[in-house]
Order: structure tokens, then sequence, then C-alpha cells
């Protein structure tokens, strides 16, 4: 892939599962960094919110692109709806991190990475 070039839905969600492996190894302080200080913000007047806000927005533009691309390339079906997508994988890997992080016991944050992501591409070539 070039290096200004946008990844292809597969590549995106092969980074996402990468990036749990990551998060499960290196990054499980952090994560729950994360997650507390995103419940902390939740509310308009909170210090971080529109921090916390705009980073979710961010991501959704992200992923509704990566959804519309798809669509555009064959990918995925043309009556896929972007936007919805977009906030489903975002709660998707917002909800996985809190799962895991309250019982990394019986969560396999990978594992269910992948089983998202590998029946989301199942899904969308229908």
């Amino acid at each position: 892939m070039p290096v200004n070039a946008e990844p292809t839905l597969e590549q995106a969600l092969d980074w996402l599962v990468r990036d749990a492996e990551h998060t499960a190894v290196a990054e499980r302080d952090l994560a729950a960094l994360h997650t507390t200080l995103t419940a902390e913000n939740l509310g308009p007047g909170s210090a971080l919110h529109t921090w916390f806000l705009n980073r979710g927005r961010a991501l959704r533009t992200h992923l509704t692109a990566l959804f519309a691309r798809a669509a555009a390339d064959g990918s995925a079906p043309a009556k896929v709806a972007p936007e919805v997508l977009a906030a489903e994988t975002a709660a998707f890997l917002e909800g996985v991190h809190l799962l895991w992080l309250l019982d990394p016991e019986q969560i396999d944050l990978v594992a269910v990475h992948r089983s998202y992501t590998d029946g989301l591409i199942a899904r969308l070539r229908g």
C-alpha cells in the first residue's frame, strides 16, 4: 500500500486486531486510564468532555470514510449505512475494552476483536 493510500476495509479491521494484541500485552494501564477518564467526563461541563467528544467524533468520521470507501469499491454492499456501521464499530471498541478491563480472565480481548471483525466482514460480503 502506498504511504498516503487509505487502507482497505480488511486492512483497517486487521489493524484493529493488531492494536488489540498490543493493548492486551502492553497497554492495559493506558486503556484503563482512557476508559476511566471517558466515564468521568461524560457531562458537557466536565474538564475533558470536549476532548473526548471530539476524539469520538474523529474516530467515527474515519470509520465512516472507511465504510463509504468499502461501499464505493465493492467490498461492502452499496446499501451500507457508513455512519451506522461507524457508530456500531466505535461502540464495540469502547465496550470490549470495558469488559476486558473488568474481567481479563474471562474476556480475551484479541479473540473478541477478531470475532467481531471477521463477523463484520462476513456480514458485509453477505
